[in-house]
């Protein structure tokens, strides 16, 4: 965990911008299903969403429903990958200034419950990708 963690901070590091608060907490975008703000760091779905594309892009040319689907399921992952990290990591998360304030290093989220939503979604996506 803490190669990955590292790794983290210097992709951070790499696309915060120069001169910008060091521990600037993520704006909440949204209310999330536990009654409290989702918090986003779009710009590693944005590089993920790039990526993904240009390399289809590269690769061939890809339908347009092609794209959309494997862009959707990149980010879903990215983010269920989010919401494990946060239960797995949350006694650093703590510790730090930069993370402190996430949901379940807070206790706003439970990592039951945390836990649970990743399952709940992952399910759901197994279930459309069957039908």
């Amino acid at each position: 965990m803490l190669v990955e963690h590292d790794l983290e901070l210097a992709l951070h590091d790499a696309l915060v911008e120069p001169g910008a608060a060091e521990h600037e907490p993520a704006d909440p975008v949204d209310e999330g299903p536990f009654g409290g703000p989702v918090e986003l760091e779009p710009a590693l779905v944005d590089v993920l969403i790039f990526t993904t594309i240009t390399t289809m892009l590269v690769a061939g040319r890809p339908s347009l429903g092609l794209v959309v689907l494997t862009c959707l399921g990149g980010a879903l992952s990215a983010g269920g990958a989010g919401a494990i990290n946060h239960v797995l990591d949350r006694d650093i998360d703590r510790s730090m200034a930069r993370t402190a304030n996430r949901p379940v290093a807070s206790g706003r989220v439970s990592p039951a419950a945390s836990t649970a939503e990743v399952a709940n979604v992952s399910a759901r996506i197994d279930f459309m990708r069957q039908a």
